[in-house]
């Protein structure tokens, strides 16, 4: 019965990761063009990008692997992503702070890190 229930949370866990990181890679993908005047202001962006073409692509390729174990060692992968979304998020802070056009998708992509990060552990 532990089993069933474990799986059940892996694979919420899942699909609640898929939702964050396509959202993500769309709402930052829209702000990204926007912000192409200094490198460094658009830096992270294409990481956050290239993070979340990452993600969707593991758990594309992990989509047919559905054990309690390979569904946790997804999970755990893609946490590693929510972690270095929000360290490149923080970098982003310290460069774009003082512009105002630039600095506006940092606090909502900062929020889905935690989030991601909060749904590996709940």
């Amino acid at each position: 019965m532990s089993t069933d229930k474990s799986w059940i949370k892996e694979w919420g866990r899942r699909r609640v990761y898929g939702f964050f990181w396509v959202f993500s890679l769309l709402a930052i993908s829209n702000t990204a063009f926007s912000e192409n005047d200094e490198f460094l202001h658009v830096i992270d962006d294409y990481v956050d990008i290239v993070l979340a073409i990452v993600a969707i692509i593991l758990i594309l390729v992990y989509w047919k692997k559905t054990s309690t174990k390979q569904l946790k060692m997804l999970n755990n992968m893609l946490a590693v992503l929510a972690v270095l979304l929000i360290l490149i998020t923080i970098f982003a802070f310290t460069q774009e702070i003082d512009d105002p056009e630039d600095f506006g998708n940092e606090i909502p992509t900062l929020f889905f890190g935690i989030f991601m990060l909060i749904n590996r552990f709940i």
